[in-house]
């Protein structure tokens, strides 16, 4: 049986885009961020401000990256998060796949291995 794919909608393309850059890009930013601000003791935050940065950045890569594609190109990993003929699995699949990613995977696991560590040495 042949399978064609049908663009899914506009809100819900959007909405699948939303959730796979909050989860993949801005948690791992912003937890990072806020563990190495809390581990410095330079500012007593609330554990929402990083829940609140990922929302924010989200909504806003979302809302821009469609309209001004040409200011998006070095972010190209994220590009099948847009695509509306892909399943949620398959936009997850086709970023994963993507060499930048990998790069950007273990950039992470460093940062965030780095910050375990050293929050464990400091009381």
């Amino acid at each position: 049986m042949n399978a064609v794919a049908t663009p899914k909608s506009q809100f819900t393309n959007a909405i699948e885009a939303f959730a796979l850059v909050a989860i993949t890009q801005g948690l791992p930013v912003f937890g990072a961020a806020a563990s190495a601000i809390r581990l410095i003791g330079v500012v007593h935050q609330e554990p929402l401000t990083p829940v609140l940065g990922t929302l924010f950045y989200a909504l806003l890569l979302v809302v821009l990256a469609p309209r001004f594609p040409q200011r998006f190109q070095r972010q190209l990993h994220l590009q099948p998060f847009f695509d509306p003929t892909l399943s949620m699995a398959g936009k997850f699949i086709a970023w994963r796949d993507h060499p930048q990613t990998a790069r950007a995977a273990v950039t992470m696991m460093l940062m965030l291995s780095v910050l375990a560590i050293a929050g464990m040495m400091v009381r």
